[in-house]
């Protein structure tokens, strides 16, 4: 976008968050006969009577009516459904005199305004999650210590994919941030809770069962990894664990 004025604005369908309000403006986009159109009006009849549009089935069909519909309905649902918000945020940069920079420059702000999703990889994974240590300068945490290099070797196997021979498929990076948080991407306002690593000590694990296992809370977005002697058996549990998300010891 290069301007801030709300009514220059150049909008399309796309821009329409609301799937099934977007699916059903964009029907009566695609209408080019008479009977179209007023199925796909009385079929967006909701969203057509917010915007205070009546009687439009019974208006004659042209495209250029259809057309404007759409302009309209799409103008409403993007723009005057949020107008205050949007002019009292203008009003907000004007006053500590920012507003006329952003009009002046606007590719410059683009990364501040528009969220772009990053494809992942080890490095934005590592820094989603929060790493708990034990107290510093014990065993403990010199063991921790080893499980973080074996955590972040299996990122960086997990960027390329690991082959699951039982499931014929890989498992990525995707996959493990599904495990711990649900989602296979990071939101745009980042994770809440905030994603944590913790570690399990066996002699902390009071069912023999379940002694270097990986456990994972998706509620609190948290994934504790087992203290393992080498790198090839923390490997396996976990993909094992990511592959298998019900049969594997859950908090």
């Amino acid at each position: 976008r290069h301007s801030l004025d709300l009514d220059e604005i150049p909008l399309s369908t796309s821009d329409i968050s609301d799937y099934e309000w977007r699916s059903q403006i964009e029907v009566i986009s695609e209408a080019h006969t008479a009977e179209n159109f007023r199925l796909a009006v009385e079929q967006a009849d909701e969203v057509i009577g917010m915007a205070g549009c009546y009687n439009l089935s019974a208006l004659a069909f042209t495209e250029k009516r259809r057309d404007d519909l759409v302009r309209s309905l799409t103008k409403f649902l993007v723009i005057d459904r949020v107008k205050g918000s949007l002019e009292q945020f203008q009003s907000g940069f004007q006053s500590i005199g920012l507003l006329d920079e952003i009009r002046k420059n606007p590719t410059l702000w683009e990364d501040v305004f528009i969220f772009r999703s990053q494809e992942l990889d080890p490095v934005i994974v590592e820094e989603v999650f929060t790493v708990q240590w034990s107290e510093e300068g014990g065993n403990r945490r010199r063991r921790e210590r080893r499980t973080q290099t074996y955590w972040r070797d299996f990122l960086q196997d997990l960027n390329e994919g690991i082959y699951v021979q039982e499931i014929a498929t890989s498992v990525n990076l995707k996959d493990l941030m599904v495990f711990v948080t649900g989602s296979d991407k990071v939101p745009a306002l980042g994770f809440s809770p905030s994603p944590r690593v913790s570690f399990i000590h066996n002699e902390d694990v009071t069912n023999p069962i379940y002694i270097g296992m990986p456990r994972v809370n998706t509620c609190a977005m948290e994934l504790k990894l087992p203290i393992l002697d080498d790198y090839d058996t923390f490997k396996f549990r976990l993909v094992n664990a990511i592959q298998m998300l019900t049969t594997f010891s859950v908090e």
